[in-house]
């Protein structure tokens, strides 16, 4: 038997997640799939938000908002795979933008196995130093290929080298096999 939202609830839960993210200014949120179109569309979006904003920011911005979207596509687990094409993944997209920082937040299915080593890589990738990151940046471009999604492992070290800051992450478990990845990236206005 299924179980729906009353009306009301839902109306609660929209009010209540209005008020959480409120101090952060959310100018866009976005659940569905995530392909090459939807990056397009996301673009010009952020283009028309970070009008006023420096040059530097926007670059910073638009490179993490392009692997991050690019990390749903490639690597999301989904139950059904039903997508218009094999370049596409379901997921969560939340970019907010407040006088000091920028936030990109998204959220994918994963397989619950997958954790620990996704865990491991972001936790030590965010140990490293700004010139840890850059030899380890090389030294994994040099001797990675190119994986069966078309990925090579540069995401998060790219996401963190660019944003200077570590990765938030956390795994919200959805059942048995499946967890909802969530992950934060942060760019401070004043780098």
């Amino acid at each position: 038997m299924k179980s729906y939202l009353k009306t009301s609830d839902f109306q609660n839960l929209v009010i209540d997640f209005h008020k959480s993210t409120e101090p952060f200014r959310v100018n866009f949120i976005y659940q569905g799939e995530i392909n090459h179109t939807i990056l397009k569309a996301f673009t010009s979006l952020t283009e028309d938000n970070l009008r006023d904003e420096i040059d530097s920011i926007k670059k910073k911005a638009f490179a993490v908002m392009v692997e991050c979207l690019q990390n749903i596509s490639m690597h999301a687990y989904s139950y059904e795979q039903n997508f218009s094409n094999a370049n596409s993944g379901y997921g969560i997209f939340l970019f907010s933008n407040s006088d000091t920082k920028l936030n990109i937040i998204t959220g994918n299915l994963i397989q619950k196995e997958s954790e620990s080593a996704l865990e491991k890589r972001i936790s030590f990738v965010n140990k490293l130093s700004k010139e840890e990151l850059k030899k380890y940046y090389k030294r994994v471009l040099k001797e990675s290929f190119v994986s069966d999604k078309g990925g090579a492992g540069l995401g998060f070290i790219d996401i963190v080298k660019r944003t200077q800051n570590e990765l938030s992450f956390r795994f919200h478990s959805i059942n048995a096999d499946t967890s909802l990845f969530i992950m934060s990236a942060q760019i401070d206005k004043g780098n």
